[in-house]
């Protein structure tokens, strides 16, 4: 009967939408769930069946449909999977960025690092999600354990290595999430979590000097700009100053650029 409430194959339960929507899906499996067991009461009313035989079928349907739940999380939290998730939030976040900006504009680009870290800010948050099925709304420790264990530690150089007190009280160093309510189900242990990052930073740094290489390239051609503007103008003073002042201020100008590259 629950089958017909709760389809795994649901828009509901796509990828981008069950990473970002949680909540919501977890709200549309408990009012699907409760839905049945209303149908159920209703059916069972015409047997002759005991309290305690109802009650058990209550309980049948609403771990059915945890179970359902639950297989579908798992599925989604696959390590491959949730790489493949944060590659592609930090390429959106790049492509954002660079669609933003044009190369005839003369306005200063933002610090590549600063977007770097919005990028791996918004890929570990994939990852925050992923971490764990929460049933209730009890809030949990899981993301910000992650961010100042991972984003303020090792975000810009992954190959640090821990100090044997940092080793000794890194709350990754666990099997399971600190202050995580009892009715919640983890999919990433923390080991998992750090593994998955470290795997990813490598992973991203294509993306990044890909992302650097093209900033240092329109920087270039912005400055190469200037020197062709520069050198116009002084063609309007070749009129008033004669020749030899222009060319001393074209190289003037030249050298100016060459410098800010």
């Amino acid at each position: 009967m629950l089958e017909d409430y709760v389809n795994i194959d649901s828009p509901i339960m796509c990828t981008p939408f069950f990473l970002s929507n949680f909540n919501t899906v977890r709200d549309v499996f408990e009012c699907n769930t409760e839905k049945a067991i209303s149908e159920f009461s209703d059916a069972a009313s015409s047997f002759d069946l005991c309290s305690s035989e109802i009650n058990t079928k209550f309980q049948q349907l609403r771990e059915y449909a945890r179970n359902l739940l639950e297989m579908k999380a798992r599925e989604e939290a696959d390590a491959g999977r949730v790489l493949k998730r944060m590659m592609d939030r930090s390429k959106q976040v790049f492509d954002n960025y660079e669609n933003s900006i044009s190369l005839y504009k003369w306005t200063t680009e933002t610090n590549l690092d600063e977007i770097e870290r919005k990028a791996l800010s918004k890929s570990l948050g994939i990852l925050s999600i992923m971490a764990a099925i929460r049933y209730d709304e009890m809030p949990d420790q899981i993301e910000n354990v992650l961010y100042s264990s991972l984003m303020d530690r090792i975000v810009l150089n992954p190959s640090l290595q821990k100090m044997p007190m940092e080793a000794v009280l890194d709350p990754l160093a666990l099997d399971t999430w600190e202050e995580v309510s009892q009715n919640s189900t983890t999919l990433l242990k923390p080991e998992d979590c750090e593994s998955l990052w470290m795997t990813f930073i490598e992973e991203i740094k294509p993306m990044v000097t890909d992302v650097k290489s093209r900033q240092d390239a329109r920087k270039k051609t912005r400055s190469y700009a200037a020197v062709a503007a520069g050198v116009a103008a002084t063609g309007v003073a070749a009129v008033v100053a004669g020749p030899a002042v222009v060319v001393n201020v074209g190289i003037a100008v030249f050298r100016r650029a060459i410098m800010r590259m």
